[in-house]
């Protein structure tokens, strides 16, 4: 007669000490999915645990540019230099902070205009896109890709603000 090959199912679980290596290797895959990428009480309330820092050829003027387009806040006074630079501010659009400067060429910080482009983007997304792309076209962004209903589930475009900086403004489609 044949042997039935789930018996060992049916059998009283017995338990197995595994190797020390496969259980450290396995807690540590389990803290890395199950907790927090970062320490929390080591990033600030403000920020998040990945801040964007951008540098731009007029921090002012990005930011006052960023207010009227975007509804960004002062998140922090600006610090000014002796040489009247823009050294670190910090501005709010929504639940996000982001940090911004003004170049230091002397340090190799410098903007998209002056590195020949923007090799990061930021994705944005507002109530209105429609009406937040035509005013950042309105006031000297320019179109990268138009807005258009997207197979993702939202209504998004591409522009480039004046500083060279690249935004996917977007507005999901109800």
């Amino acid at each position: 007669m044949a042997t039935d090959p789930l018996t060992a199912l049916r059998l009283p679980v017995e338990p197995v000490e595994p190797r020390p290596e496969f259980a450290a290797e396995l807690r540590r895959r389990i803290e890395r999915t199950l907790m927090p990428a970062a320490n929390p009480t080591a990033v600030p309330a403000r920020e998040q645990t990945v801040t964007p820092y951008m540098a731009v050829s007029d921090a002012r003027a990005a930011i006052a540019w960023y207010k009227e387009i975007f509804g960004a806040v002062d998140a922090t006074e600006p610090i000014i230099m002796d040489d009247g630079r823009v050294g670190h501010a910090e501005f709010q659009i929504g639940d996000s902070v982001i940090m911004i400067s003004d170049e230091w060429p002397e340090m190799n910080v410098i903007g998209p205009t002056a590195r020949g482009g923007s090799t990061t983007a930021f994705i944005i997304s507002v109530p209105d896109v429609d009406t937040t792309f035509s005013a950042a076209i309105e006031s000297g962004a320019t179109v990268e890709r138009p807005v258009e209903d997207q197979v993702y589930g939202s209504r998004a475009g591409w522009l480039v603000d004046p500083w060279g900086h690249r935004w996917n403004v977007g507005t999901p489609i109800s």
